[in-house]
């Protein structure tokens, strides 16, 4: 679950999070709507909690990674767009949000990337019940 796509789908995600919810508490709450479909249970929040208290101080200390800065929702390119190959139904196979590019991410913005990207790669995400 480290595949380019994922990365660039997690930031997508973490991009519209950052811009729609002042909170991380809210952010943690539409993230497990859009990626579980259900509200996230005691456990996660806790969890969830957690993982942003411990890991948002060590992204501080590390301050120097190179990553675009979350500044506005992603677009999506048009089918055949930059001459990208065509799938099925005319669909864009490679087509992938558009990153905004400027300043490197804060480590509270990076923190929640990567939160994005561990739920993508859960079993809850990846296999339907």
């Amino acid at each position: 679950m480290n595949s380019e796509f994922i990365l660039i789908q997690a930031k997508a995600m973490a991009a519209e999070l950052w811009q729609q919810h002042d909170s991380t508490s809210q952010r943690v709450k539409w993230a497990f709507i859009r990626a579980y479909g259900r509200l996230p249970e005691e456990q996660d929040v806790k969890a969830s909690s957690e993982f942003f208290e411990k890991f948002t101080p060590t992204l501080a200390e590390k301050a120097t990674i190179e990553t675009p800065k979350i500044t506005e929702p992603p677009t999506r390119r048009r089918p055949g767009q930059d001459g990208r190959k065509k799938g099925k139904r005319g669909r864009n196979r490679d087509a992938a949000p558009n990153a905004s590019v400027a300043e490197p991410l804060d480590p509270e913005q990076q923190a929640l990337v990567m939160f994005c990207q561990g739920l993508m790669a859960s079993a809850e995400f990846r296999i339907l019940d």
